[in-house]
Parts: C-alpha cells; sequence; structure tokens
C-alpha cells in the first residue's frame, strides 16, 4: 500500500484524476469500523480520503 498525502487540494482535482482512469467514482461515507486483517485485491484499488482519516494514515 502506498499513501500519498496531500497529493490533491480539491475535490475537482481528485475527480479530473479519476477521469482519466476511465472508471466509475463512488462515494463512500463510513463510521468508525475496526482495521481489516490482511488481505488482497486480484486488482488495483484507489481510495480518496478527502474529509477525516482511515486506520491506514494514522
Amino acid at each position: 500500500m502506498t499513501i500519498e498525502r496531500n497529493f490533491f487540494e480539491t475535490r475537482d482535482e481528485v475527480m479530473l484524476d479519476i477521469a482519466k482512469s476511465g472508471f466509475w467514482p463512488t462515494t463512500l461515507v463510513s463510521d468508525h469500523s475496526p482495521e481489516l486483517p490482511l488481505h488482497y485485491h486480484n486488482q488495483d484499488i484507489i481510495g480518496y480520503v478527502m474529509e477525516g482519516h482511515t486506520y491506514s494514515t494514522r
């Protein structure tokens, strides 16, 4: 996992980056949840944390 802090300054910059990928953006708003056990995906997963934090950035 690679974490890039402060890579984008605005939501518009994020949306432009997503548009380049050709994928459709989704939004996830969640309450606090425990850290997931170690696992993997067969494809790349890109997440943008625009507000708050995630356990991997603490």
